[in-house]
């Protein structure tokens, strides 16, 4: 039987058989979990697919909305934060936090990814190994990983793999490999640099 669940809005924790210490708090928040422990979702529809993942945070509209049943030791912070149709994909341990920030298809490789930013991040899908800090960091970023962009509109436009971007505007519309640029506009335009 399920034990310390808390639930507060219309259809919140509305599927629960065997989870314990759940928190929801919002219309359809966390309503689809049945056996998943330990999750705290708060907003409208936050995590509201989530069956069986644990340990997840999401906080905002839609957040975390898509994912059921393999999504463990997440936090999605922000309207649309980690809401792609991911359903089944192992995604894990996870840190999206800004409006619409890691709302791609999320597949297993993604696990591990730190967005942070109004968008950062948006179309990630199966990308590992990667860090977006700073509006639209990385917006473009899919399947191509082990990048690390920081600063407003890092590497908005680039989606290739091996790159370090930091500043504002630093490799915003390079689409080359293993590149490295630092400062404001650095490696901003071209193929490659």
């Amino acid at each position: 039987e399920a034990q310390e669940n808390t639930a507060v809005g219309y259809g919140s924790l509305s599927s629960i058989t065997t989870a314990d210490r759940n928190t929801a708090l919002g219309y359809n928040a966390g309503n689809a979990l049945t056996t998943g422990g330990a999750n705290t979702t708060i907003g409208n529809v936050a995590g509201a697919a989530l069956t069986t993942g644990v340990d997840n945070v999401a906080v905002g509209y839609n957040a975390l909305y898509r994912a059921t049943t393999l999504a463990d030791k997440n936090i999605a912070i922000g309207s649309n934060a980690m809401s792609g149709n991911f359903t089944t994909n192992d995604v894990d341990s996870c840190v999206i936090i800004g409006y619409d920030a890691g709302s791609g298809t999320l597949a297993s490789g993604a696990s591990g990814t730190i967005a942070i930013g109004h968008q950062a991040g948006k179309a990630l899908t199966s990308a590992a190994n990667c860090v977006f800090i700073g509006y639209e960091a990385g917006k473009a970023v899919t399947s191509n990983g082990q990048n690390t962009f920081i600063g407003y509109r890092a590497g908005l436009d680039n989606d290739n793999v091996r790159n370090t971007f930091v500043g504002n505007d630093a490799g915003r519309q390079c689409t080359g490999d293993s590149n490295v640029a630092i400062g404001e506009g650095a490696g901003k335009g071209g193929t490659g640099y």
